[in-house]
């Protein structure tokens, strides 16, 4: 396989964007359809707005049986298109990505979980039902956050109605 990644242009045509240069850990279609993929490093979610492109790639691929057994390992990064950075924020985390919630450092401010991400209108977004956040507190990664947030989340689950929503824009 290839590390670039490419932009789909009328008619039929593909434009490359990024290239994410895995060196030795990049992996060949061959054994990526049927070889060992251990060690190797897979793209996993890319979610691209106007300033930032978030960025999860495993090392293994992601299964059931290997995340029982600690095989598969989740990177979570972002690239600034302004700056032309690449960071991580997390590093060879075995929190798959629906588990894997980020602490707001911003005051009443709700965590971010990159898998409730979509994008619209160019820009970042999460956005938070009162069944969305009722499953929030339900999922494994609500322990991982502070109890400020955790109960910030609770809060506002009791508070919020059922036709309403919360939508937080990642700028």
């Amino acid at each position: 396989m290839n590390d670039t990644v490419y932009r789909m242009a009328a008619p039929n045509r593909l434009i490359p964007a990024y290239v994410l240069n895995f060196g030795p850990y990049r992996i060949d279609v061959q054994t990526y359809l049927y070889g060992n993929q251990s060690g190797k490093l897979l793209a996993y979610t890319w979610k691209e707005s106007d300033r930032y492109v978030l960025f999860v790639y495993t090392q293994g691929r992601d299964t059931h049986d290997n995340r029982e057994k600690g095989l598969v390992q989740f990177f979570y990064s972002y690239f600034d298109k302004k700056s032309r950075q690449f960071y991580h924020f997390s590093e060879g985390s075995t929190i798959p990505e629906q588990e894997f919630f980020m602490e707001n450092p911003l005051p009443d401010a709700l965590p971010f979980i990159l898998s409730h991400a979509e994008i619209q209108d160019s820009q970042l977004q999460v956005c938070y039902s009162k069944k969305r956040l009722e499953a929030i507190c339900k999922n494994k990664g609500f322990a991982s956050l502070s109890p400020e947030q955790q109960n910030k989340l609770k809060t506002l689950q009791n508070e919020l109605d059922d036709s309403e929503v919360l939508i937080m824009i990642l700028e």
